[in-house]
């Protein structure tokens, strides 16, 4: 339901998502520290924060004067055709999606084996940081595409290019931006960070991920740039293409980790992800040169 809401009222379905968010957390404290339940208490905090954004979301779109509501279901056979035939269209257009959320899975699956191969179980707890890290990244750079979908594909449909490059130009550039900062504090605080997840910093599996940390963050700001990239073209229903370079971001991480450690030792393994999406980055610029 938010994507439809921030068509009409972004702002709206922001303090929506929050407001489950907030109170999810609140009834986390309440529910595990003070009633002490538990597990059991954590899963109904998560029920409640859902059921209050689901609700909010739920009386927006069931009001009249909104231009994007819910609407009778026609039940002729033209419309069932019809429906069919966009709910086919849509799923084409969300595989490229489908296939982001994939390649973070084959990434962390492909790097544990590697690790443990290399490094033993101290490489895996050093690499499962990453593993618990990279999701949020991720989440970041694909809110920023999902905000720019509706503009891009407004505009593009509409025959306003400038608009739509515009679009894409700010959305690459705020990916940057985060991309560089994150970036920095990995770099800076890679220490804290690890000791976070790993408190004894006498552990081999702590010094394996402080030194492994910087480097895997040089993939960020290229991987940023490939999930806006991707998200674009699906915007603007180029799905061919988003499929391939999704593929491909999820096919290179996995070649390079076991081509680069011949190369470059356990600092290979730490690039490998990197190495991938620097490349796919390439291949963006030259398909965009191209058109």
């Amino acid at each position: 339901m938010p994507f439809f809401v921030r068509l009409t009222n972004p702002n709206f379905a922001m303090w929506a998502m929050l407001a489950a968010t907030v109170v999810n957390i609140l009834l986390d404290y309440i529910f595990i520290f003070i009633f002490e339940w538990g597990l059991f208490g954590a899963a109904i905090a998560t029920d409640l924060g859902e059921l209050v954004g689901t609700l909010l979301l739920l009386g927006y779109l069931l009001r009249p004067s909104v231009s994007v509501r819910f609407a009778r279901l026609k039940m002729s056979i033209k419309s069932i055709r019809l429906t069919l035939r966009n709910t086919w269209y849509m799923l084409k257009l969300g595989v490229s999606s489908c296939l982001s959320e994939i390649t973070i899975a084959v990434m962390a699956i492909a790097g544990n084996y590697v690790f443990m191969s290399h490094l033993g179980t101290d490489g895996v707890a050093a690499y499962s940081i990453v593993c618990y890290l990279f999701p949020i990244i991720f989440m970041v750079f694909n809110a920023m595409v999902q905000s720019a979908q509706p503009i891009v594909s407004y505009n593009y449909g509409c025959g306003q290019l400038l608009r739509s490059n515009k679009a894409l130009r700010l959305c690459i550039i705020s990916a940057v931006v985060f991309a560089l900062v994150i970036s920095g504090v990995f770099v800076c605080f890679s220490g804290d960070i690890v000791s976070l997840f790993l408190p004894d910093r006498t552990s081999h599996a702590w010094q394996y991920a402080v030194a492994g940390l910087p480097l895997f963050a040089v993939d960020y700001i290229f991987f940023g740039i490939n999930v806006i990239t991707i998200g674009y073209y699906t915007s603007i229903e180029r799905i061919n293409l988003a499929m391939r370079l999704t593929l491909l971001r999820g096919i290179l991480p996995v070649l390079f980790f076991f081509v680069l450690p011949a190369w470059l030792g356990v600092t290979g393994i730490w690039l490998a992800v990197a190495a991938g999406d620097i490349t796919t980055t390439i291949l963006i610029v030259l398909c965009r040169k191209k058109v």
